[in-house]
């Protein structure tokens, strides 16, 4: 059995996303404008989310390799 190539991975991780959504909303990524959504406002919004959970993350690791 051959090991995954990181490409591989991404894309189960993409996949498990987008079973996640389609389960949670019923159906696919709605199209901009579709029921008043805002595709790049929701995707800067969740950007930034990410962004605040990475330097949480962060902060941890550091924390944990250089105790003060």
């Amino acid at each position: 059995m051959s090991k995954k190539t990181t490409n591989q991975r991404v894309m189960e991780l993409i996949k498990e996303r987008l079973d996640i959504g389609q389960k949670r909303y019923n159906g696919d990524i709605p199209l901009t404008g579709t029921n008043n959504r805002d595709n790049l406002e929701e995707s800067l919004e969740e950007i930034l989310d990410g962004m605040v959970y990475l330097a949480a993350e962060i902060i941890s690791v550091k924390d944990k390799r250089n105790p003060k």
